[in-house]
């Protein structure tokens, strides 16, 4: 009966890719604009073996003022994860919410560092409600079949399709902080910005709320039943 117990554990975590670009520096480095942030999110999930998954999460920030771009950081966060005798039906929700949710605490903690290391403030991402975003493919899903009569096939195959969503990310308390920091950075290398006077990005700053340097992760709730993980988590996000 022992053999037949659900297993859910977390045999490896690691950076499968990174890239970091700042295409115009030096120069970026002395221009007072306040970029904006987009943040791109896709995972995706494949069977590598007898009762292993790979899971895969990627994570896009592109930082840039108009045309003119400040930094791209992207980082794949990757994890090998042991499913065993788990019902066919809770196989998609593990791997597209639960897995994701165990990743991304890692990935943001990398791209805080890469973009920290490129000359910027870091970027501190918000969380990631990541069953609204399984949710919402299930509805897409629903309406391509609705209208095109497509078949796909299961996740026991072993492929996981593809979750991309575009989050406007840099808002509010978020938003405010990493405004700070950038704009900090700037008056230190340029004495000429003493002025508390600045540009239109200066001043949109001063009306957000700086209430939190930093927002602790939270795991969606699930509708479904997801075995609990022998591997852990980082403590902190």
């Amino acid at each position: 009966m022992s053999d037949e117990q659900p297993v859910f554990s977390i045999e490896k975590i690691y950076v499968r890719d990174l890239s970091i670009e700042v295409p115009n520096a030096p120069q970026i480095f002395l221009e007072r604009e306040t970029p904006s942030i987009e943040v791109q999110i896709q995972t995706g999930a494949k069977a590598v073996g007898e009762g292993l998954f790979e899971v895969a999460l990627t994570i896009t920030v592109n930082a840039k003022d108009g045309e003119k771009a400040f930094f791209l950081v992207e980082v794949v966060k990757a994890g090998i994860f042991q499913i065993r005798n788990v019902p066919e039906q809770d196989m998609d929700p593990i791997l597209a919410v639960a897995c994701p949710n165990i990743l991304f605490p890692y990935a943001r903690e990398t791209i805080s560092d890469a973009v920290n290391r490129a000359g910027f403030p870091p970027v501190i991402l918000a969380p990631v409600n990541f069953e609204s975003l399984y949710q919402q493919r299930l509805m897409e899903q629903q309406q391509s079949e609705s209208k095109i009569q497509l078949q796909e096939e299961p996740i026991s195959a072993g492929i996981m399709p593809r979750v991309e969503t575009r989050i406007g990310w840099m808002q509010g308390a978020a938003r405010s902080q990493w405004l700070f920091h950038w704009q900090a950075l700037q008056r230190r290398r340029r004495r000429s910005w003493s002025q508390p006077d600045g540009p239109a990005g200066v001043g949109r700053a001063a009306t957000l709320s700086v209430v939190c340097m930093e927002v602790p992760c939270r795991t969606p709730s699930a509708s479904h039943r997801i075995p609990t993980p022998t591997g852990a988590g980082p403590d902190s996000c």
